[in-house]
């Protein structure tokens, strides 16, 4: 049982490092099309002076995902629901995210101002409809890509 829960926190960990690189690829990609993408860089270069290309934020909402991923397989909820929780999950962590850098860096790191129903320029309807979208894409991919990846390391 022991192994068991020291080989979960390893796949937590793996999953934190992997979604933590993957967002920032992410924000990198989005830059490259004219999109502003998130200043978090910035704002832990300002912090740590350091330039990482690794961003924590996505790291803990992807780990936080795959812990509710387990939780609506194990309480059998419609994959039909699924994308809208995710997406529920994602806005309230752009909320606390954004409130969070407004308190620690005085600015924010993604502003949403100009998007229809905004509140505070930090989440937006048109994002959270995005997330929908991205909600179901990620519980796809867990569905399909994660669970081969933890029965070939199991």
């Amino acid at each position: 049982m022991k192994e068991k829960r020291n080989f979960n926190f390893v796949m937590y960990i793996f999953y934190f490092i992997a979604f933590s690189f993957l967002g920032s690829l992410m924000e990198y990609l989005f830059g490259l099309v004219g999109g502003r993408g998130i200043a978090y860089d910035k704002g832990l270069f300002e912090l740590l002076n350091l330039k990482l290309y690794f961003i924590p934020y996505y790291g803990f909402v992807g780990v936080i995902l795959i812990f509710f991923e387990k939780l609506l397989e194990k309480k059998k909820v419609k994959f039909v629901y699924w994308g809208i929780l995710n997406a529920v999950i994602i806005l309230a962590w752009e909320l606390i995210g954004g409130l969070f850098s407004l308190i620690v860096f005085g600015h924010k790191l993604w502003d949403y101002s100009n998007h229809f129903l905004n509140f505070m320029g930090i989440i937006s309807l048109q994002m959270f409809l995005i997330w929908i979208v991205l909600g179901y894409l990620f519980s796809f991919l867990y569905r399909h890509i994660i669970t081969f990846l933890n029965r070939f390391l199991l």
